[in-house]
This record gives C-alpha cells, structure tokens and sequence, in this order.
C-alpha cells in the first residue's frame, strides 16, 4: 500500500545502512539515502536491460573495448588500457562514484556521448567482471597471472582484443624499433645514429650509465655513436689519446682558446695564422677576456724565447704548413720552448693531414684541423676536430658540450667516407706537387 511504502521509504533515510558489495565479495559500509538507493536501484535495472537487449556478454564486452578488467579486494576496479604512447594508463573506478559520471568518464575515451550504448555495455561489464584474484602485470603487450590459479585467465591488452582506438599509433612509434631491431653492429659501414636521445630499459641501467658502468649516450651533444667512430679513427691517424670532432674547423678553434685560455691570459701567435682565428684571438679574446697576445713569425724562434720569458704565455697556437702561404715551423724547438715555460703548444695540421705529419710526434700537445679539407675530401661537409692528451681534450670537449657546436650525425659519416681514400688522395697530391 502506498502507506507502508511510505513508511519503508522513511525508515531507509533515517536508519538504514547500505552494503555494497564491493570487489572479491568484500563489503564496504556506506551511508546512503533510500532516494539516492532507489535511483541507483533503477539506474542498474536499465543497465542490465540494455545490456540484454544488446544480447552482449561479459567476454563480448571486453573484446569490443579491448580492456582486460581486474576486480580484486582492493578499494576499487582498477582497468589496464592500451594507450598511445610507451605506458599504459589506469582508469579507477571506485565504488562510490555514481554510475552517471563513471559512465561520462568511460564515454569520453570511447570517443562517444554519455548516454551512449556503448558506455552503459562498458560500465555494466566493468561491475560484473569477476576475475580470480592475483596480480596482473603488462609486460610487452601480454598481461601474466601471479598466482596460478585454476581457471585464472590471462589477457593481453590490444592482443586478442585489439587496441582501444582503432588507429592507435604505438606501433607507428615503437614497432620493431628496439626489442625488434636488427643487429646494426654487424653491418660493414658504419651506420648513421641520426638521433637527440637514447633509450634506457631502466632506471638501474641509467644508473649504470651515470656512474660509468654502462657503455652507452645521453644525449646527441654529449656523444654519437657514429661520431665516436670518426674521433676514434682520426685519434688512431694522429697517435693520439684522445680526439674530439666538431661542427667545423673555426668552431673548433674557437671552442678550444675558450677552454684553455683563462681571463687575463696570454696567448703567442703567428702572422701566418689562419685570419678569422687570428682575428677572434685579436678582437674578442683581448676585448671581452682581457686576454694578450703577441703575434710573431713563424721562424722567429729567438721572438718566443723571450715572448715566453717576458710574459705567462699559456698558449702558443700556429699553422703548419700555414693558410695559405705554406709555410712550415719547427715543431719540435717550438714545443720544447713552450713547455719549458709551461704553456702549450697547438698546432693546426690541416693542409699536411696525419698522413703527411705526425705533429703529436713531433712534441705537440694538441693538434687541430679543419676537416672540411682533406679529411672528408668531398667540399661537401663542414667539420674540425682536436686530438691530443686526453685531460686536455676533455676540458674541450666540457666546453663544446655547453656552447653546442657538435658535429651532425650525418656530416661524421660524411668524414668517415672520406678519410676512407684519405691516403690515395694525399698521395697523389704529393705526386702531383713534386711533378710541379
């Protein structure tokens, strides 16, 4: 009668307790009024109606999602999605979220309205998934059950399932690019890492790397795989210890004085000296650093003596052969003088290459070249690089990672293509020279 309903109703809002079962038959106690049950009563009848009349099943509704649900003795449903991207996402619907808005929630990443079929099937078979409890983790595509329990089935999300939206573009990005990628180290050429960053399978191998036990790259300018093989190359031509390539042979001279000549320093010079490094050590090394500079000729050996001996010198830099005039210094006198008076000596090789001298040999400390001539051979790449003792090198190379000036990935295969016929080419120009 409509007395004793109204009375039932009375009783509800004033004294009842509402037990909802929550996952894995664990209750949970909410306080809830006998309006509030009987809109979420007849809200579930519509529910289960739909779902029904669509003829739909649990199992039909996780294939048509492509979700694998959990329900365990948790605080709530927890559901893995394949996403865009490396990681998936988690959507918790908890218990005392209304139907309305978890059915809203669901709609938006089905890409449909809230009062969508669809939505409803979803939220309906979310509620009444009931899978054996155990822990189930994503590892590549496949989802593993933990504890082996009879009749626990495993799904994948996105495998049997399919992705959540139909062009899902995971596979466009990461599709055999590193668990299913070819082992590049055995191609003949070496390949071109065109490449910003570099992957990690996790943060115990990143730790790793930081602390040097891990043989791999950061960033690009930090290193290069390709790059390293053309600074292990030309370190093998010079005998050198070390060598560093960069994006052009002036970026390398200039990276260098940066690095090694401090404020209020002095550098001694050549008048055949390549002009722009002449002219940077000239202008904004003495106006911006309060940096000297004595600018000598090249035979004047007698000039540096007492260059050195008048002054802290803490480079000599010069050319030999020098730009454009040819002419040679003596590397060996020069470098015993500079390192009688503990400054060191650079010299640019660049128009005689490793193949013709050895300027490391002959006493230097540090040898730099514009690579853009005859070690790449081809005018059609721009690169330098220095080679010497690596505490020296590595101060450079501090230096080059701030101001940015590192060679392309592929301008280093470029070099490396040319220094292949290296010695072919030097030896005909010497030919060619000797018959002039």
């Amino acid at each position: 009668s409509v007395r004793l309903k109204k009375k039932r109703n009375r009783f509800l809002r004033m004294h009842q307790v509402v037990r909802w079962k929550a996952s894995g038959g664990k209750t949970r106690g909410l306080l809830w009024s006998g309006a509030r049950v009987e809109r979420k009563r007849k809200h579930d009848r519509e529910e289960e109606r739909v779902v029904r009349g669509a003829g739909r099943t649990h199992a039909h509704a996780q294939r048509l999602t492509g979700l694998v649900l959990r329900e365990g003795r948790t605080k709530g449903e927890k559901v893995q999605m394949s996403q865009l991207g490396a990681k998936r996402s988690s959507l918790l619907l908890r218990p005392s979220c209304s139907g309305r808005g978890a059915r809203a929630l669901t709609a938006r990443l089905l890409g449909g309205t809230s009062g969508s079929r669809q939505a409803s099937q979803l939220i309906v078979a979310m509620r009444s998934a009931s899978v054996e409890e155990g822990n189930l983790r994503a590892d590549d595509g496949q989802q593993k059950r933990s504890n082996g329990a009879p009749g626990t089935t495993s799904q994948a999300a996105g495998s049997d399932a399919g992705p959540l939206f139909p062009n899902s573009g995971t596979e466009c990005v990461q599709k055999a690019e590193r668990q299913g990628r070819p082992k590049i180290s055995d191609a003949l050429t070496t390949p071109i890492v065109q490449t910003s960053t570099y992957w990690f399978k996790d943060t115990e191998e990143l730790i790793e790397y930081a602390e040097g036990r891990h043989k791999s790259y950061e960033y690009g300018r930090y290193g290069n795989p390709t790059v390293r093989v053309c600074e292990e190359k030309i370190a093998a031509l010079e005998r050198a210890e070390e060598c560093l390539v960069s994006s052009s042979g002036m970026n390398t001279a200039t990276t260098l004085l940066l690095a090694l000549v401090p404020q209020g320093g002095h550098i001694v010079t050549t008048t055949d000296c390549y002009r722009r490094t002449r002219q940077f050590i000239q202008t904004f090394m003495t106006d911006k650093m309060n940096v000297t500079a004595t600018v000598l000729d090249p035979s004047d050996l007698e000039g540096l003596e007492k260059t050195l001996k008048a002054n802290d010198v803490t480079l000599y830099f010069s050319e030999s052969p020098t730009n454009p005039y040819l002419r040679c210094i003596d590397v060996p006198t020069v470098s015993g003088l500079c390192r009688e008076h503990g400054a060191l000596c650079v010299v640019d090789g660049t128009f005689a290459t490793p193949v013709n001298q050895k300027i490391l040999e002959l006493g230097a400390d540090l040898v730099i070249s514009s690579g853009t001539k005859y070690m790449a051979g081809h005018n059609d790449v721009l690169c330098g690089y220095i080679a010497g003792k690596k505490e020296v090198v590595d101060k450079v190379k501090a230096m080059q990672n701030i101001l940015g000036g590192v060679m392309d990935p592929h301008a280093a295969y470029l070099l490396l293509r040319g220094m292949k016929t290296l010695e072919l080419r030097i030896a005909r120009h010497n030919e060619n020279g000797m018959k002039l």
